[in-house]
C-alpha cells in the first residue's frame, strides 16, 4: 500500500473522533467522517481559516445600494460579526472528554511517543512531536506507519529502556496524549513545526542540527527538517 492511500485510510479511521462545539460559532469548513473503532460518525468542525488560534476576519454585511450607488442614511448600516477564537486547549479538552474508544495500535504508539517524549511540554509542544513521527511517515525515508517510524531503531529512547511503553495509570496525561494523537492524525491542527522531520531537546546538541533547517523551537524542544 502506497503511503499516500494508507495516509488518508488513517486519516479517515482516527480523524472521526474529532468532535468539537464552539458556541455562537458558525462552521467554516467540515467534513464526516467514519471511525472503524466504534462505527460512530461525528462531524468535524474545525474553522481552517485560524488554525493557530487567531480569530477570523469580521463578516461584514451590507445591505443593498441605490441604483446610483448612494447609500441611504437607512442602508449604510454595517453589520460586523466577530467569530470566536479558536483554542488549541479547548479541542484537545474537547477530544478527550468524546474520546471513549481503545486507540488502534499506530494511534497508540503515536500517544505513548506524544507521552514519553513530551508531556511536559506545552499542548502545542506535544502536538508538534506528534506532527513530526506523521511527517516521517509519509516520508520515503522512513517506514510508512506510525509504530514502524516510533520504533525505528535509536530513535526514540523510551522505545527502547525496557519499560512499559504505556503507562499503569491512565491519567489526565495519558488522556491529554491519546487527545493530541488524534488531532494530530485527523489533521485538526495545522503543523505546527513547519513540515520537520527532526527535534531534540534544547539541551542536548546532535552534530546533525548543523546540516538541518530549524524551522521551530516551542518549549523544550528545537525543530527541524
Amino acid at each position: 500500500m502506497s503511503k499516500s492511500i494508507r495516509g488518508i485510510s488513517l486519516v479517515a479511521s482516527c480523524a472521526a473522533m474529532i468532535a468539537m462545539v464552539w458556541p455562537s460559532a458558525s462552521p467554516v469548513a467540515g467534513d464526516v467522517i467514519v471511525s472503524n473503532l466504534d462505527r460512530a460518525s461525528f462531524t468535524l468542525s474545525v474553522p481552517m481559516a485560524a488554525p493557530q488560534g487567531l480569530p477570523f476576519s469580521p463578516i461584514r454585511i451590507e445591505n443593498e445600494l441605490d441604483v446610483d450607488q448612494t447609500p441611504r442614511a437607512s442602508e449604510a448600516l454595517v453589520l460586523q460579526q466577530a467569530e470566536p477564537t479558536l483554542d488549541l486547549a479547548a479541542l484537545v479538552a474537547d477530544v478527550a472528554d468524546m474520546h471513549r474508544s481503545e486507540l488502534d495500535d499506530d494511534m497508540r504508539c503515536l500517544a505513548s511517543a506524544i507521552y514519553y517524549e513530551a508531556r511536559g511540554e506545552s499542548l502545542e509542544g506535544q502536538l508538534a512531536v506528534a506532527q513530526v513521527i506523521l511527517n516521517r511517515a509519509e516520508n520515503d525515508r522512513w517506514p510508512d506507519d506510525i509504530c514502524g517510524v516510533v520504533y525505528q531503531s535509536g530513535q526514540f529512547s523510551f522505545t527502547f529502556d525496557g519499560k512499559p511503553d504505556i503507562p499503569a495509570v491512565k491519567g489526565p496525561a495519558w488522556k491529554r496524549a491519546e487527545a493530541i494523537a488524534i488531532i494530530a492524525v485527523g489533521q485538526g491542527w495545522q503543523d505546527v513545526t513547519d513540515k520537520a522531520t527532526f527535534f531534540h531537546a534544547t539541551y542536548v546538541k546532535p552534530g546533525w542540527r548543523r546540516v538541518k533547517e530549524e524551522t521551530r523551537r516551542i518549549g523544550g524542544h528545537v525543530f527541524y527538517r
